[in-house]
């Protein structure tokens, strides 16, 4: 029987043949080695499948590929968590890499925590190519916090790398019901969030480079085809167990005056009175601020491919 492995490092992948050599080049170079890569491809079109089979014919480390007919990111994600083999996971998009040690770095850490039943993996730093830290570096070099308390009550914005525990992320998949438009993965950090401390360091485990045709270019076009998760998103945030301090309560609340607005939702589902009655207030805002979401969608639109098109190297679907 093999061995199962520390580490399921999982990369979703959609036509980016000319990014992937840089994750196995990362992965290559990684100084903890019990690790497998997994990787859940989106339904590609381009070479990637022979790439990754050159790989698997080389490669010192198991690598294993599977594809899958489009469905977004969120079920390549979902996809990943399923077939994972080992017990800490890592996520590395196709655009990132890690820098030599992340892998060594995040279990050093991790396996220091004496009560980890009660926390859901580390937390550490992306940099751009130049070495700039991307967003915010955390408040203390080694801190307990969740992604909720971090945003909006502290403050520390931007991309962070980190493991997280398989077990929680079965407990905690993406909905596979809200359509196959970009669910931000925020409503799954929020509501692991809700149950669960995690172990952030001032670490640089990766690096971020965002590129032209990448969802985060395009993240006000997918807002406006999936309101229903954006309203999700905002309404677990009001009705959670991790407060909001004032005023970023106030503008989650008008974000999701917007959000009901665009999916033709109640505000009254917001529990706590005061967040409700601020979200009610919110409504003739929320619905400036959708003919805004609308407008800006309508410009990325003219700006992307016809379905089947070609935009550097993705087809449009």
């Amino acid at each position: 029987m093999i061995a199962k492995p520390i580490f399921t490092v999982c990369t979703p992948t959609y036509n980016r043949v000319k990014l992937l050599p840089r994750v196995y080049e990362c992965l290559k170079q990684q100084t903890f080695r019990d690790f497998e890569w997994l990787i859940v491809d989106d339904g590609s079109w381009d070479q990637t499948k022979a790439l990754v089979e050159s790989w698997q014919i080389e490669a010192t480390m198991p690598i294993r590929y599977i594809w899958k007919e489009n469905g977004g990111k969120h079920s390549a994600h979902n996809l990943c968590v399923k077939e994972a083999h080992a017990d800490l996971f890592v996520m590395v998009d196709s655009d990132d890499w890690m820098v030599p040690n992340a892998l060594e770095v995040m279990l050093e850490e991790w396996r220091s925590i004496p009560n980890q039943q009660n926390y859901s993996g580390v937390c550490c730093l992306f940099q751009y190519p130049d070495g700039a830290v991307v967003g915010d570096r955390f408040p203390r070099d080694r801190m307990d916090s969740n992604a909720i308390d971090l945003r909006y009550n502290l403050n520390v914005w931007g991309d962070k790398m980190g493991l997280i525990r398989m077990d929680i992320l079965r407990q905690f998949p993406f909905p596979d019901d809200l359509g196959r438009h970009l669910i931000p993965e925020s409503l799954v950090w929020n509501r692991i969030s809700q149950a669960y401390h995690m172990r952030c360091i001032n670490r640089i485990a990766g690096v971020k480079e965002y590129q032209s045709d990448g969802l985060t270019n395009f993240a006000a076009l997918h807002s406006f085809h999936n309101p229903t998760a954006n309203y999700l998103l905002r309404l677990e945030l009001l009705n959670g167990r991790v407060p909001i301090r004032f005023p970023k309560a106030a503008r989650v609340a008008i974000s999701l005056a917007k959000c009901c607005v665009m999916a033709k939702k109640s505000p009254f589902a917001v529990k706590p009175w005061i967040y409700r009655w601020m979200t009610v207030g919110a409504l003739p805002m929320g619905a400036v601020l959708a003919m805004r979401d609308a407008f800006q969608a309508k410009r990325a639109r003219a700006a992307t491919p016809a379905p089947g098109q070609r935009k550097d190297g993705v087809r449009i679907v």
